[in-house]
């Protein structure tokens, strides 16, 4: 088993050099227990990500991260942007190859570039903390995880950590994005200039316990890949994320790269740090940090600050409190909701948010609830509505539908109604000989309508047997009516 992480990087010795010149690190550093015993582990080739680089822009939160024992390069891996201040990283890239404690370590980020050719040293960031958490080798080396505090806040996009309730976001099956640096062939000695990406399945747990055995530790690991290979992490993508859908569109972070054998090796899939899993743990450090603490978030319920045709500007006011935070607003017709609109807060102080509510309908009432979420815990506005400026304009939707029944007894006839802005409608129904005369009219009062229920009236039936119809006119609170709708009624 060999971890996806060291390789020197000869390439870019001379850049990363200059930034040794440029501050000393003066780190803090607990909890430093011992790394699983390898060398560089799973690399890249062109086939693992397609051949295409990721699109620049597309991952503003990927981090590339060298290590530094003193002044000799000892390694490079990917990280994260998870915070204002906070990179997350796998707990073996900041370790020696016998899991202690570098001797003098130096590490250097670099936040917000997809072509590493195109930084200069002064683009580089020195954390000024780090900590390794409780990994450990002697137990599966599980809890793969590190954490870097950068010295000032950083003007970049960061990403979500899933917490323990999105777990269901790695489910097996569902589709996930790694990105990183790594090498380009398995055992190769040059990382990747460009970022790269791939989609790769999440796999079941059994698969990799089936590859790895008691290696693999399903509660703080999870397990992606191709089983037949050719797609895969590699050397130098240590510590890189593992990206999926947050369900309302949005990256989350569920995995980090930790180990493998080879690279794209058939039947030995990647194993990945199950974010959901450790983030309590990742969470409680970065809540006790004296220095740039984080918290859970805090929002207001919300208001419409402004409506135009067919959408609302729904404005808030969100607290980050220094990690990635999701904003929802789920809105709808009715309580149910169904609909949402989604994006990320600012993380610094008390930021003012707006997510626009799209494909509304005139005079129409709808509900809506806000949410914020990051890995530190979520908060929820309560249930509000508004409605929507405009005049309603639109006839209830009616079709009848053929009925029979037997004459001399009550019939039903039966029709479907749904207006699109108001849930109250009424009805005129006639009844018609096979002539034409009208025999009967039946009035209903305003009552609720639903889309997909089917509604009766009764009429009692004192006429011969034989072929009649009937047609319904629908009208809705506003005054429009509809065209009518006609079917045929039997009587037996």
């Amino acid at each position: 088993m060999r971890l996806r992480t060291r390789i020197i990087v000869l390439a870019l010795v001379v850049v990363a050099a200059g930034l040794l010149a440029q501050a000393a690190f003066g780190a803090r550093h607990q909890g430093l227990l011992a790394a699983p015993q390898s060398a560089p582990g799973l690399q890249r080739i062109p086939q693992i990500v397609g051949g295409q680089p990721a699109q620049p822009g597309d991952w503003p939160y990927a981090v590339y991260l060298e290590i530094y024992d003193g002044t000799e390069l000892v390694g490079a891996c990917g990280a994260s942007l998870i915070g204002q201040r906070w990179v997350l990283t796998a707990a073996h890239c900041v370790l020696d190859e016998d899991g202690n404690a570098l001797a003098e370590p130096h590490f250097f980020v670099l936040v917000g570039f997809n072509d590493l050719s195109k930084a200069v040293p002064s683009d580089y960031l020195v954390p000024d903390y780090y900590y390794t958490g409780a990994f450990d080798p002697a137990v599966n080396g599980s809890n793969d995880w590190a954490l870097l505090r950068l010295p000032s806040i950083v003007d970049q996009p960061s990403i979500r950590i899933a917490n323990a309730s999105d777990a269901t976001l790695a489910a097996p099956g569902r589709s996930a994005v790694i990105v990183g640096w790594g090498t380009t062939s398995e055992g190769g000695d040059v990382i990747s200039e460009l970022l790269r990406e791939a989609s790769i399945p999440i796999l079941p747990d059994q698969t990799c316990s089936n590859a790895y055995g008691s290696d693999f530790v399903k509660r703080v690991m999870l397990c992606a890949g191709f089983l037949p290979g050719g797609i895969d992490t590699c050397q130098g993508d240590s510590g890189g994320p593992l990206f999926s859908n947050d369900g309302f569109g949005l990256p989350l972070e569920i995995g980090i790269v930790s180990f493998g054998v080879g690279c794209a090796r058939p039947d030995t899939p990647g194993v990945y740090t199950r974010v959901s899993g450790v983030s309590p743990d990742i969470v409680a450090t970065l809540k006790s940090d004296s220095v740039a603490p984080v918290a859970a978030p805090t929002t207001t319920a919300g208001t419409v600050t402004s409506q135009t045709a067919g959408q609302a500007l729904i404005g808030l006011t969100v607290a980050a409190n220094g990690l990635a935070t999701t904003v929802v607003v789920e809105y709808g017709g009715t309580r149910d909701l169904g609909s949402f609109a989604a994006g990320y807060a600012p993380e610094t102080g008390d930021q003012q948010v707006e997510l626009s509510l799209t494909k509304l309908v005139p005079a129409k009432k709808y509900f809506y609830r806000v949410t914020v979420e990051n890995g530190a815990g979520a908060a929820s506005g309560p249930l509000r509505s508004f409605t929507v400026s405009g005049k309603d304009s639109k006839p209830p939707l009616v079709k009848a539908s053929a009925s029979s029944g037997r004459t001399g007894s009550t019939v039903r006839l039966y029709y479907t109604i749904y207006d699109t802005v108001s849930e109250r409608t009424k009805e005129r129904i006639l009844v018609y000989r096979a002539g034409g005369s009208s025999i009967a009219v039946i009035n209903t009062s305003f009552s609720r309508s639903q889309k997909g229920v089917r509604y009766w009236a009764t009429w009692r039936a004192k006429v011969g047997a034989g072929s009649y119809r009937f047609c319904v006119v629908g009208s809705d609170t506003a005054g429009n009516q509809s065209p009518p709708s006609c079917a045929p009624l039997r009587l037996r």
